[in-house]
């Protein structure tokens, strides 16, 4: 299938609109989740499991290592609450030795204008596993245009 020949950009005036509805929609249905089951106000994948007696051993993985087998994945970004929630996600990364995958990234292939909101290496520490993340439909259409040298550029930026 050939990409489509239409220009790469950010610039999608919706984006930050649709973001915003997606946090307001998870926390939404959270709260509507405890009113109907306090069960709920916990975690229950992590409540489920007793503290082990031992810590468990590193599992490395990409050259890091990590303390825990979660990761934190597909994150998201383009609005000023998703750049808090990002910088907090990444803190708990560090905190816990989990690995962190950042949202989608084609908004900062082209407009950095929102770049903030995936810039969380700082915050992660050098040790956290951080992973980009792209849509094939993105890489597809860089790879048309003799573009992929913007996605190199981006892991470095993100240091990811």
């Amino acid at each position: 299938m050939k990409p489509e020949k239409q220009p790469i950009t950010g610039a999608d005036p919706e984006a930050a609109r649709r973001k915003r509805d997606h946090i307001e929609l998870a926390f939404e249905a959270q709260l509507e989740a405890a009113r109907v089951d306090e069960r709920f106000w916990y975690e229950p994948m992590l409540a489920a499991m007793p503290a082990p007696d031992e810590p468990l051993p590193p599992l490395p993985f990409a050259g890091k290592e990590l303390r825990l087998p979660i990761w934190v994945s597909s994150m998201t970004g383009g609005t000023e609450l998703a750049h808090t929630i990002n910088h907090n996600l990444a803190r708990a990364c560090r905190e816990f030795g989990m690995g962190m995958g950042l949202g989608s990234c084609r908004s900062i292939l082209w407009d950095k204008q929102r770049f903030a909101d995936f810039d969380v290496r700082e915050v992660a520490g050098p040790d956290v596993p951080l992973f980009a993340n792209l849509g094939i439909a993105q890489v597809e259409q860089l790879l048309a245009r003799k573009a992929a040298d913007r996605i190199e550029a981006l892991v470095a930026e993100l240091r990811a």
